[in-house]
């Protein structure tokens, strides 16, 4: 179906009180706290769930996700977010004010309530090192979370300012694995964490740049289909930024089995001139390094194959990115990096925040593969591309060019994603609205002016239609779709509060 511009007012919903709501869409806090209650906006297309209400400070966060949510077999909205623990001293590595602990935490949302969770999926602990978490389910319908972990679980802090000997030694990578934790049935459910890969020279390349090395796992993207899951993650190899900097000759790794046997392969390298062993591709550049590895996202692609879509980093682990690379696996045979996007290329001086968003739709009438992107230098863009079905989408000719689905007046276009109407096959594409200004940018879009926004493309002309979703903003966003009926969610954090919101379309 289609969005129009339906009014409703929302009965609020689990651990809502004293709630009247007005014309247009209602905020209902779903996490049955102390501040449990409505917050009016407007718009009017959606009914605005606020999944998790407490605030979190999103600012420092705009290339690190938040969350991600998928659509769970049993047809809820599964999500895994980060959170700031409410232990902030127990199980600290050291004593020392500077370091914050995160939950990692899965919930489900259906028909306006949380069915399951929260649940923290590190078990007991919270972590100090968060770099996304991603999310996919187990042939039992149970989700998995992959995450930067521990080598094995940490038995915690000792008690007396110092640590036991499960705890990592790093003096800053206090988490430095690929980890994935699978959730076993039952209510609450027990997570149980497996590391899928520990240091760099799991992924073998032949050169000392790649193989040397104990920090990997960052950005990682979980795709799961039968008995194998795969997960992709950064290797930083020492985790330095001085000199050259491990981050600069970053590489783009998969472990694949699980959940305890693992094997490893590179899909990506950042020193110049190193081929890909085992595969036949040559080096991907010859001069200069390229970090990959950043903002990596897996979806269950063309006959269920993966495809992975992922992005250029800088010399850091929280820093913004460039390029749009793509991947996909078929015949168990993993395509060569294939840039979808080049900075200076298509746009000039492109920069990304958290990354490339995916979907795909493989109806003869619908997108095939579906690629947004926000493109933040300047004013800021979202920018849309797709390669249709039953194309060899690793080929680039078979990829139409970058469009503008948001590009001025104004600012903004950023934190853009993507979903496909599994029933129309209509591309939709939401962002951040920033201000009239085009002086704006992400960090200080005005109050009265911000919104979050989702565009259509007009009966396929490639002309973008917007509408308003919530007035205030959204902090990345992410989308999907519930099918029965057919509907549009959207998952984001609040700009101001930093609250993890969940925009569905109503039905009218």
């Amino acid at each position: 179906m289609r969005l129009v511009g339906w009014f409703l007012v929302l009965v609020c919903v689990l651990g809502a009180s004293g709630c009247t709501g007005d014309a247009g869409c209602t905020v209902c806090n779903l996490d049955g706290g102390p501040d449990a209650g409505c917050i009016s906006c407007d718009g009017g297309l959606f009914n605005v769930y606020a999944v998790d209400a407490r605030q979190f400070p999103v600012a420092g966060f705009e290339t690190v996700p938040l969350f991600q949510m998928q659509l769970a077999p049993n047809g809820n909205i599964g999500i895994v977010y980060v959170e700031l623990s409410a232990d902030q001293t127990s199980w600290k590595p050291r004593p020392d004010p500077n370091i914050f602990n995160y939950d990692i935490l899965y919930t489900e949302w259906n028909n306006g309530a949380l069915v399951v969770g929260p649940e923290r999926v590190t078990g007991g602990y919270p972590v100090q090192n968060f770099v996304g978490a991603s999310l996919d389910y187990q042939p039992n319908g149970q989700p998995a979370v992959a995450l930067l972990g521990w080598t094995v679980q940490p038995p915690g802090y000792d008690g007396t300012g110092g640590l036991d000997a499960g705890n990592s030694n790093q003096a800053y990578w206090f988490q430095h694995t690929a980890v994935v934790s699978y959730r076993s049935a039952g209510t609450p459910g027990t997570w149980t964490q497996q590391t899928a890969a520990s240091n760099s020279g799991q992924a073998v390349c032949g050169d000392p740049s790649c193989d040397n090395g104990t920090i990997v796992g960052l950005f990682p993207a979980l795709y799961i289909n039968g008995a194998e899951s795969i997960i992709a993650y950064r290797d930083v190899h020492f985790g330095s930024s001085s000199g050259l900097g491990d981050f600069l000759n970053s590489d783009l790794e998969i472990a694949y089995g699980g959940p305890t046997t693992w094997n490893h392969l590179g899909l990506a390298w950042a020193k110049p001139g190193v081929p890909l062993p085992g595969r036949s591709c040559g080096p991907y550049h010859l001069s200069g390094r390229v970090p990959f590895g950043n903002h990596s996202k897996f979806l269950h692609g063309d006959s269920n194959n993966p495809a992975l879509i992922s992005d250029i980093g800088g010399n850091e682990y929280n820093s913004n990115g460039t390029d749009v690379v793509f991947f996909e696996r078929k015949s168990g045979a993993w395509n060569c990096p294939l840039s979808l996007l080049k900075a200076g290329v298509d746009p000039p001086n492109m920069v990304t925040e958290t990354g490339p968003y995916m979907a795909y739709d493989g109806s003869p009438t619908g997108q095939g593969y579906a690629v947004a992107i926000s493109d933040i230098s300047g004013s800021g863009a979202a920018l849309y591309k797709n390669c249709l079905p039953g194309k060899d989408c690793t080929s680039l000719a078979n990829w139409s060019v970058f469009t503008a689905v948001y590009q001025g007046p104004g600012s903004g276009g950023f934190f853009a994603s993507v979903a496909l109407n599994p029933d129309t096959h209509d591309p939709w594409v939401g962002y951040y609205y920033c201000s009239s200004n085009s002086a704006q940018n992400v960090n200080s879009c005005p109050a009265s002016q911000r919104s979050l926004q989702v565009a259509t493309s007009v009966m396929g002309t490639g002309r973008w239609a917007p509408e308003t979703v919530d007035p205030a903003g959204a902090w990345q966003t992410q989308m999907l779709y519930l099918t029965n009926p057919t509907r549009l969610a959207i998952g984001y954090r609040d700009p101001t509060t930093g609250a993890l919101k969940l925009a569905v379309e109503n039905v009218p």
